[in-house]
Protein backbone atom coordinates (compact mmCIF):
# COMPACT_ATOMS: atom_id res chain seq x y z
CA UNK A 1 0.00 0.00 0.00
CA UNK A 2 2.66 2.36 1.16
CA UNK A 3 4.81 1.50 -2.06
CA UNK A 4 1.59 2.10 -4.58
CA UNK A 5 1.27 5.40 -3.05
CA UNK A 6 4.90 6.33 -3.02
CA UNK A 7 4.73 5.36 -6.74
CA UNK A 8 1.80 7.45 -7.32
CA UNK A 9 3.21 10.39 -5.57
CA UNK A 10 6.68 9.90 -7.87
CA UNK A 11 4.45 9.75 -11.02
CA UNK A 12 2.85 13.02 -10.37
CA UNK A 13 6.11 14.21 -9.79
CA UNK A 14 7.67 13.13 -12.79
CA UNK A 15 4.86 13.87 -15.02
CA UNK A 16 4.74 17.79 -13.62
CA UNK A 17 6.31 20.15 -15.67
CA UNK A 18 7.86 22.12 -13.21
CA UNK A 19 10.51 24.41 -15.73
CA UNK A 20 6.67 26.04 -16.63
CA UNK A 21 5.36 25.92 -12.56
CA UNK A 22 8.62 27.80 -11.40
CA UNK A 23 8.57 30.21 -13.69
CA UNK A 24 5.20 31.29 -13.20
CA UNK A 25 5.42 31.18 -9.34
CA UNK A 26 8.53 33.41 -9.82
CA UNK A 27 6.52 35.84 -11.70
CA UNK A 28 3.82 35.72 -9.10
CA UNK A 29 5.55 35.79 -6.47
CA UNK A 30 7.12 38.82 -7.38
CA UNK A 31 3.66 40.11 -8.71
CA UNK A 32 2.63 39.87 -5.11
CA UNK A 33 5.61 41.17 -3.07
CA UNK A 34 5.04 44.35 -4.90
CA UNK A 35 0.77 44.55 -4.45
CA UNK A 36 1.74 44.22 -1.02
CA UNK A 37 4.25 46.81 -0.87
CA UNK A 38 2.15 48.80 -2.15
CA UNK A 39 -0.92 48.07 0.02
CA UNK A 40 1.44 48.38 3.15
CA UNK A 41 3.28 51.83 2.42
CA UNK A 42 -0.41 53.14 1.34
CA UNK A 43 -2.06 51.97 4.79
CA UNK A 44 -4.54 50.07 2.45
CA UNK A 45 -3.93 46.78 4.72
CA UNK A 46 -2.77 44.17 2.60
CA UNK A 47 -6.39 43.67 1.37
CA UNK A 48 -5.59 43.45 -2.31
CA UNK A 49 -2.21 41.53 -1.54
CA UNK A 50 -4.80 38.97 0.00
CA UNK A 51 -7.00 39.09 -2.98
CA UNK A 52 -3.97 38.17 -5.05
CA UNK A 53 -2.80 35.41 -3.26
CA UNK A 54 -6.62 33.79 -2.98
CA UNK A 55 -6.26 33.94 -7.01
CA UNK A 56 -2.90 32.75 -6.86
CA UNK A 57 -3.97 29.32 -5.48
CA UNK A 58 -6.71 28.36 -7.30
CA UNK A 59 -4.68 29.24 -10.58
CA UNK A 60 -1.52 26.72 -9.71
CA UNK A 61 -4.83 24.70 -8.66
CA UNK A 62 -5.74 25.16 -12.46
CA UNK A 63 -2.82 24.97 -13.76
CA UNK A 64 -2.37 21.59 -12.31
CA UNK A 65 -6.04 20.56 -13.36
CA UNK A 66 -4.90 21.43 -17.04
CA UNK A 67 -1.71 19.71 -17.49
CA UNK A 68 -3.64 16.86 -16.48
CA UNK A 69 -5.67 16.32 -19.29
CA UNK A 70 -5.04 14.96 -22.60
CA UNK A 71 -4.16 17.47 -25.02
CA UNK A 72 -6.83 15.50 -27.38
CA UNK A 73 -9.33 16.70 -24.82
CA UNK A 74 -8.53 20.49 -25.01
CA UNK A 75 -8.88 19.61 -28.79
CA UNK A 76 -12.72 18.43 -27.98
CA UNK A 77 -13.19 21.41 -25.96
CA UNK A 78 -12.47 24.30 -28.42
CA UNK A 79 -15.02 24.91 -30.03
CA UNK A 80 -17.15 25.29 -26.87
CA UNK A 81 -14.39 26.98 -25.22
CA UNK A 82 -14.79 29.82 -28.19
CA UNK A 83 -18.73 29.67 -27.76
CA UNK A 84 -19.03 30.45 -24.63
CA UNK A 85 -16.29 33.45 -24.78
CA UNK A 86 -18.33 34.76 -27.34
CA UNK A 87 -21.47 34.72 -25.42
CA UNK A 88 -19.95 35.92 -22.77
CA UNK A 89 -18.55 39.12 -24.02
CA UNK A 90 -22.29 39.96 -25.44
CA UNK A 91 -23.91 38.85 -21.75
CA UNK A 92 -21.67 41.60 -20.23
CA UNK A 93 -22.32 44.06 -22.87
CA UNK A 94 -25.89 43.45 -21.84
CA UNK A 95 -25.05 42.76 -17.64
CA UNK A 96 -21.70 44.19 -16.87
CA UNK A 97 -20.47 46.19 -14.37
CA UNK A 98 -19.19 49.31 -15.75
CA UNK A 99 -15.49 50.09 -14.31
CA UNK A 100 -13.66 53.38 -15.64
CA UNK A 101 -15.54 53.78 -18.81
CA UNK A 102 -15.59 50.15 -19.82
CA UNK A 103 -18.19 47.69 -19.70
CA UNK A 104 -16.28 45.13 -19.00
CA UNK A 105 -16.84 43.10 -16.21
CA UNK A 106 -18.95 40.82 -14.24
CA UNK A 107 -20.36 41.12 -10.75
CA UNK A 108 -21.82 38.80 -8.70
CA UNK A 109 -22.00 38.44 -5.38
CA UNK A 110 -18.97 40.64 -4.24
CA UNK A 111 -16.74 38.61 -7.18
CA UNK A 112 -15.53 39.73 -10.55
CA UNK A 113 -14.32 38.21 -13.62
CA UNK A 114 -13.70 39.86 -17.28
CA UNK A 115 -14.87 37.64 -19.94
CA UNK A 116 -11.76 39.17 -22.45
CA UNK A 117 -9.44 37.10 -20.37
CA UNK A 118 -11.75 33.98 -21.00
CA UNK A 119 -11.86 34.95 -24.92
CA UNK A 120 -7.77 34.69 -25.10
CA UNK A 121 -7.50 31.26 -24.27
CA UNK A 122 -10.64 30.43 -26.19
CA UNK A 123 -9.16 32.07 -29.14
CA UNK A 124 -5.74 30.38 -28.98
CA UNK A 125 -7.41 27.05 -28.30
CA UNK A 126 -9.89 27.70 -31.02
CA UNK A 127 -7.44 28.58 -33.93
CA UNK A 128 -5.03 25.63 -33.01
CA UNK A 129 -8.52 23.57 -33.58
CA UNK A 130 -9.00 25.66 -37.26
CA UNK A 131 -5.35 25.26 -38.00
CA UNK A 132 -5.76 21.18 -37.14
CA UNK A 133 -8.44 20.64 -38.94
CA UNK A 134 -7.51 23.25 -42.22
CA UNK A 135 -4.98 20.29 -43.77
CA UNK A 136 -2.79 22.66 -43.90
CA UNK A 137 -4.06 24.38 -46.82
CA UNK A 138 -3.33 27.69 -45.24
CA UNK A 139 -2.50 29.64 -48.42
CA UNK A 140 -6.12 29.77 -49.57
CA UNK A 141 -8.36 32.64 -49.39
CA UNK A 142 -11.06 30.85 -47.49
CA UNK A 143 -8.68 29.80 -44.85
CA UNK A 144 -7.86 33.09 -44.36
CA UNK A 145 -10.91 34.77 -44.61
CA UNK A 146 -12.59 32.27 -42.18
CA UNK A 147 -10.00 32.78 -39.57
CA UNK A 148 -10.29 36.45 -39.60
CA UNK A 149 -14.21 36.11 -39.32
CA UNK A 150 -13.51 34.08 -36.21
CA UNK A 151 -11.21 36.79 -34.85
CA UNK A 152 -13.23 39.80 -35.91
CA UNK A 153 -16.38 39.11 -33.75
CA UNK A 154 -14.86 38.41 -30.36
CA UNK A 155 -12.16 41.87 -31.34
CA UNK A 156 -15.84 43.92 -32.44
CA UNK A 157 -17.47 42.60 -29.27
CA UNK A 158 -14.24 44.05 -26.96
CA UNK A 159 -14.13 47.41 -28.79
CA UNK A 160 -17.71 48.29 -27.63
CA UNK A 161 -16.93 47.70 -24.39
CA UNK A 162 -14.82 50.05 -25.10
CA UNK A 163 -11.45 48.05 -24.70
CA UNK A 164 -9.11 48.85 -27.34
CA UNK A 165 -5.75 46.91 -25.37
CA UNK A 166 -7.61 43.69 -25.48
CA UNK A 167 -8.90 44.20 -28.84
CA UNK A 168 -5.29 44.75 -30.04
CA UNK A 169 -3.80 41.89 -27.61
CA UNK A 170 -6.70 39.54 -29.49
CA UNK A 171 -5.97 40.96 -33.21
CA UNK A 172 -2.10 40.13 -32.60
CA UNK A 173 -2.90 36.75 -31.84
CA UNK A 174 -4.71 36.21 -34.72
CA UNK A 175 -1.97 37.69 -37.13
CA UNK A 176 1.18 36.22 -35.15
CA UNK A 177 -0.50 33.07 -35.91
CA UNK A 178 -1.44 33.82 -39.38
CA UNK A 179 2.02 34.55 -40.06
CA UNK A 180 3.78 31.52 -38.59
CA UNK A 181 1.46 29.61 -40.95
CA UNK A 182 2.52 31.52 -43.84
CA UNK A 183 -0.39 33.24 -45.40
CA UNK A 184 0.23 35.12 -48.83
CA UNK A 185 1.60 38.78 -49.29
CA UNK A 186 -1.36 39.58 -50.80
CA UNK A 187 -3.58 39.00 -47.55
CA UNK A 188 -1.02 40.68 -46.22
CA UNK A 189 -1.82 43.92 -48.11
CA UNK A 190 -5.60 43.41 -48.32
CA UNK A 191 -5.26 43.21 -44.08
CA UNK A 192 -3.28 46.77 -44.59
CA UNK A 193 -5.30 48.27 -46.43
CA UNK A 194 -8.40 47.20 -44.22
CA UNK A 195 -6.53 48.61 -41.31
CA UNK A 196 -5.71 51.92 -42.62
CA UNK A 197 -9.61 52.12 -43.54
CA UNK A 198 -10.73 50.43 -40.17
CA UNK A 199 -8.46 52.76 -38.51
CA UNK A 200 -10.03 56.08 -39.76
CA UNK A 201 -13.30 54.66 -38.82
CA UNK A 202 -12.18 53.99 -35.53
CA UNK A 203 -10.52 57.26 -35.44
CA UNK A 204 -13.83 59.28 -35.95
CA UNK A 205 -16.43 57.15 -34.97
CA UNK A 206 -15.93 54.30 -32.40
CA UNK A 207 -12.40 55.76 -30.14
CA UNK A 208 -13.31 57.44 -26.84
CA UNK A 209 -11.79 61.08 -26.43
CA UNK A 210 -9.21 59.15 -23.90
CA UNK A 211 -8.63 56.34 -26.16
CA UNK A 212 -7.47 59.37 -28.46
CA UNK A 213 -5.35 61.10 -26.02
CA UNK A 214 -3.46 58.15 -25.15
CA UNK A 215 -2.84 57.36 -28.92
CA UNK A 216 -1.98 61.23 -29.50
CA UNK A 217 0.54 61.26 -26.23
CA UNK A 218 2.13 57.66 -27.79
CA UNK A 219 3.15 60.25 -30.98
CA UNK A 220 4.28 62.79 -29.12
CA UNK A 221 4.92 62.98 -25.42
CA UNK A 222 4.51 66.40 -24.59
CA UNK A 223 1.13 66.19 -26.26
CA UNK A 224 -0.36 66.18 -23.20
CA UNK A 225 2.12 66.36 -20.06
CA UNK A 226 -0.30 67.18 -17.47
CA UNK A 227 -2.45 64.97 -18.79
CA UNK A 228 -2.61 61.69 -20.80
CA UNK A 229 1.15 61.93 -20.74
CA UNK A 230 1.85 62.35 -16.92
CA UNK A 231 1.32 58.50 -16.13
CA UNK A 232 3.74 57.62 -18.77
CA UNK A 233 6.14 60.40 -17.65
CA UNK A 234 5.98 59.33 -14.20
CA UNK A 235 6.79 55.52 -14.97
CA UNK A 236 9.77 56.49 -16.59
CA UNK A 237 10.92 58.31 -13.89
CA UNK A 238 10.24 55.68 -11.77
CA UNK A 239 12.24 53.39 -13.75
CA UNK A 240 15.35 55.15 -13.92
CA UNK A 241 14.97 55.97 -10.07
CA UNK A 242 15.45 52.33 -9.04
CA UNK A 243 19.02 51.86 -10.42
CA UNK A 244 20.26 48.61 -10.02
CA UNK A 245 19.02 47.05 -7.15
CA UNK A 246 15.86 49.55 -6.37
CA UNK A 247 14.57 51.70 -3.21
CA UNK A 248 13.25 48.48 -1.43
CA UNK A 249 9.74 46.98 -1.55
CA UNK A 250 7.24 50.05 0.05
CA UNK A 251 9.98 52.22 -0.13
CA UNK A 252 9.81 53.68 -3.99
CA UNK A 253 8.39 57.24 -3.84
CA UNK A 254 7.27 57.67 -7.30
CA UNK A 255 5.10 54.88 -6.39
CA UNK A 256 3.91 55.28 -2.66
CA UNK A 257 3.34 59.13 -3.30
CA UNK A 258 1.32 58.21 -5.51
CA UNK A 259 2.94 59.76 -8.51
CA UNK A 260 2.69 56.74 -10.46
CA UNK A 261 -1.34 55.79 -10.62
CA UNK A 262 -2.32 52.19 -11.49
CA UNK A 263 0.75 50.77 -9.69
CA UNK A 264 -0.80 47.46 -8.73
CA UNK A 265 -1.78 46.91 -12.37
CA UNK A 266 -1.11 48.41 -15.43
CA UNK A 267 2.33 50.36 -14.76
CA UNK A 268 3.47 47.56 -12.30
CA UNK A 269 6.27 46.75 -14.20
CA UNK A 270 7.56 50.85 -13.28
CA UNK A 271 7.11 49.86 -9.76
CA UNK A 272 9.29 46.28 -10.02
CA UNK A 273 11.82 48.87 -11.45
CA UNK A 274 11.81 51.62 -8.94
CA UNK A 275 11.16 48.91 -5.90
CA UNK A 276 13.36 46.12 -6.96
CA UNK A 277 15.88 48.01 -9.83
CA UNK A 278 17.51 46.37 -12.48
CA UNK A 279 17.89 42.95 -10.71
CA UNK A 280 14.18 42.75 -10.03
CA UNK A 281 13.45 43.39 -13.45
CA UNK A 282 16.28 41.27 -14.87
CA UNK A 283 14.44 38.12 -12.88
CA UNK A 284 11.19 38.69 -14.53
CA UNK A 285 12.37 38.63 -17.68
CA UNK A 286 14.45 35.60 -16.83
CA UNK A 287 11.12 33.98 -15.95
CA UNK A 288 9.43 34.77 -18.64
CA UNK A 289 12.31 33.92 -21.11
CA UNK A 290 12.79 30.70 -19.53
CA UNK A 291 8.56 30.19 -20.22
CA UNK A 292 9.24 30.99 -23.78
CA UNK A 293 11.96 28.59 -23.64
CA UNK A 294 10.06 25.45 -22.73
CA UNK A 295 7.12 26.02 -24.84
CA UNK A 296 9.65 26.04 -27.84
CA UNK A 297 10.95 22.90 -26.41
CA UNK A 298 7.41 21.62 -26.44
CA UNK A 299 6.62 22.85 -29.65
CA UNK A 300 9.23 20.83 -31.07
CA UNK A 301 8.37 17.80 -29.28
CA UNK A 302 4.52 17.59 -30.82
CA UNK A 303 3.69 15.46 -33.75
CA UNK A 304 -0.21 17.00 -34.27
CA UNK A 305 -0.74 20.71 -35.39
CA UNK A 306 -3.35 21.29 -33.11
CA UNK A 307 -0.74 20.75 -30.00
CA UNK A 308 2.04 22.92 -31.94
CA UNK A 309 -0.60 25.78 -32.46
CA UNK A 310 -1.93 25.49 -28.91
CA UNK A 311 1.74 26.07 -27.97
CA UNK A 312 3.08 28.81 -30.30
CA UNK A 313 -0.70 30.79 -30.01
CA UNK A 314 0.19 31.08 -25.74
CA UNK A 315 3.70 32.63 -27.22
CA UNK A 316 2.40 34.89 -29.35
CA UNK A 317 -0.32 36.22 -26.62
CA UNK A 318 2.13 36.28 -24.38
CA UNK A 319 4.56 38.38 -26.40
CA UNK A 320 1.77 41.01 -27.23
CA UNK A 321 0.50 41.65 -24.14
CA UNK A 322 4.08 41.75 -22.52
CA UNK A 323 5.44 44.39 -25.12
CA UNK A 324 1.90 46.19 -25.08
CA UNK A 325 2.53 46.63 -21.02
CA UNK A 326 6.41 46.96 -20.97
CA UNK A 327 6.22 49.00 -24.21
CA UNK A 328 3.86 51.31 -22.28
CA UNK A 329 5.61 52.06 -19.31
CA UNK A 330 8.66 52.86 -20.90
CA UNK A 331 6.73 55.23 -23.77
CA UNK A 332 7.04 53.00 -26.34
CA UNK A 333 3.55 51.87 -26.87
CA UNK A 334 0.27 53.84 -26.38
CA UNK A 335 -1.14 53.38 -22.40
CA UNK A 336 -3.73 50.75 -23.72
CA UNK A 337 -4.82 48.89 -19.54
CA UNK A 338 -2.93 46.09 -20.86
CA UNK A 339 -1.51 44.42 -17.55
CA UNK A 340 1.39 42.17 -16.98
CA UNK A 341 0.64 38.31 -17.28
CA UNK A 342 1.08 36.64 -13.57
CA UNK A 343 2.58 40.04 -12.53
CA UNK A 344 -0.48 42.34 -12.03
CA UNK A 345 -3.21 43.06 -10.28
CA UNK A 346 -6.11 40.49 -11.48
CA UNK A 347 -7.19 37.47 -10.46
CA UNK A 348 -9.18 36.94 -13.80
CA UNK A 349 -6.01 37.33 -16.26
CA UNK A 350 -3.91 35.35 -13.41
CA UNK A 351 -6.45 32.37 -13.10
CA UNK A 352 -6.75 32.27 -17.20
CA UNK A 353 -2.74 32.62 -17.72
CA UNK A 354 -2.41 30.00 -15.13
CA UNK A 355 -4.80 27.87 -17.13
CA UNK A 356 -3.28 28.57 -20.68
CA UNK A 357 0.14 27.62 -19.59
CA UNK A 358 -1.33 24.27 -18.04
CA UNK A 359 -2.99 23.33 -21.58
CA UNK A 360 0.70 23.72 -22.64
CA UNK A 361 2.02 21.58 -20.09
CA UNK A 362 -0.82 18.89 -21.01
CA UNK A 363 0.20 19.28 -24.91
CA UNK A 364 3.71 18.43 -23.33
CA UNK A 365 2.67 15.69 -21.25
CA UNK A 366 0.65 14.22 -24.08
CA UNK A 367 3.76 14.21 -26.43
CA UNK A 368 5.58 12.25 -24.06
CA UNK A 369 3.34 10.15 -23.43
CA UNK A 370 2.42 9.31 -27.35
CA UNK A 371 6.18 9.11 -28.17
Amino acid sequence: MVEQLLARIRAWFASTDWALLLSMLVLITFGLSVIYGIDVGRGLGGGAATTQLIAAGIAIGLFMFASRLPAAAWRSYSLVAYGIGVVALVGVLLFGREVNGAKSWYSIAGFSFQPVELIKIAMVLFMAYLIDRGGRAFHSFFFFSKTALYAAIPVLLILRQPDLGSAMVLFGLWLGVMLIVGIKRRYVALLALLLIVAGLVGWFFVFAPYQKDRILTFLDPNHDPLGAGYNVQQSIIAIGAGRVFGRGLGEGSQTQLRFLPEGQTDFIFAVVGEELGFVGVSVIFLAFLFIWYRCMRIAMSVRDDFGLFVTLGTLVLLFCEITINIGATIGMMPVTGITLPFVSLGGSSLMMHALLLGIVASVGRSSRVSG
